[in-house]
């Protein structure tokens, strides 16, 4: 059975599902985006679909991972989280940004100019795509890093949007299926190859205010979804991945998190943005 799929790129673009930490190209697909479509399209699931279509064993270290899903057009991918969890409501969700926001496997996330610092916050994150009767689907679950900014946390605690628009790391995965009650995640902050900071924590419907389905459905009540064919990025926040003793980090650090149920780890590099200035 199917664990998950990744994209990847080894001179021409391609899908493989991962089965017991081995993988197998997916014959027929060039992106997980037009796999999904094909599997709404003939209403058969989308692991039904992967299945029918194993192909040959792929050496994941002779190929490039690529971000698990992506879009011709970035601005119909949309990311958001659900902002009040934290704070134990769950009921408010924020947007994030669009496709262009994100970073894949080992992207650098770019430190905006304006902000303080730059930390960790890895958490799950469902993947939807929105049918041609505008009604969401979930393709999957991803492991992401809705990279945050700490120190400006602290200070600028009643200005939440302003610590929102930031970059978005997503691991290389999309795990298929239900999330195991409880998730395992270790964060780690590598700074010269070295770890620097680890921590431990748990993620899932054991560690949130409310379970994802509830969450789910408070996220795409009132219709604010999309349309046909965008796809959604939604972060289930719970209290764990918080890391206010965050350590200071640096250029060339790089974070990395795995988590249960998930084969692979997310790993980004991080910069920060040189500080804009206008020209007359």
């Amino acid at each position: 059975m199917i664990d998950s799929l990744i994209q990847f790129e080894d001179g021409a673009r391609g899908v493989a599902a991962l089965i017991g930490g081995f993988a197998r190209r997916i014959k027929g697909a060039a992106t997980l985006a037009d796999l999904a479509e094909h599997a709404l399209d003939t209403g058969v699931p989308l692991a039904e679909v992967a299945e029918a279509r194993l192909g040959e064993p792929l050496n994941l270290r002779m190929v490039r991972l690529l971000a698990p899903i992506d879009l011709p057009d970035p601005a119909r991918l949309h990311v958001s989280d659900s902002g009040a969890a934290a704070a134990g409501r769950g009921s408010g969700w924020r947007y994030r940004g669009d496709g262009r926001s994100l970073a894949g496997p080992g992207t650098v996330l770019t430190v905006p100019e304006f902000a303080l610092d730059g930390s960790e916050r890895p958490e799950i994150a469902g993947l939807y795509l929105i049918a041609g009767d505008r009604t969401p689907v979930r393709i999957g679950f991803v492991l992401g890093n809705r990279f945050h900014d700490h120190a400006a946390a602290r200070t600028h605690r009643h200005f939440p949007a302003q610590l929102s628009p930031r970059p978005t790391a997503l691991g290389p995965e999309v795990r298929l299926g239900a999330l195991p009650h409880e998730i395992i995640m270790t964060s780690r902050l590598l700074r010269d190859g070295v770890v620097e900071r680890e921590r431990r924590f748990g993620a899932g419907d054991a560690h949130l205010p409310h379970p994802i389905a509830e969450l789910e459905r408070r996220r795409f009540e009132g219709g604010i979804l999309g349309r046909p064919g965008d796809v959604l990025v939604h972060f289930f926040v719970g209290t764990g991945g918080d890391a206010e003793d965050a350590v200071r980090t640096q250029p060339d650090d790089a974070f990395e998190a795995t988590a249960t149920g998930f084969t692979l780890p997310m790993r980004n590099p991080i910069a920060f943005a040189p500080r804009v200035r206008v020209r007359g």
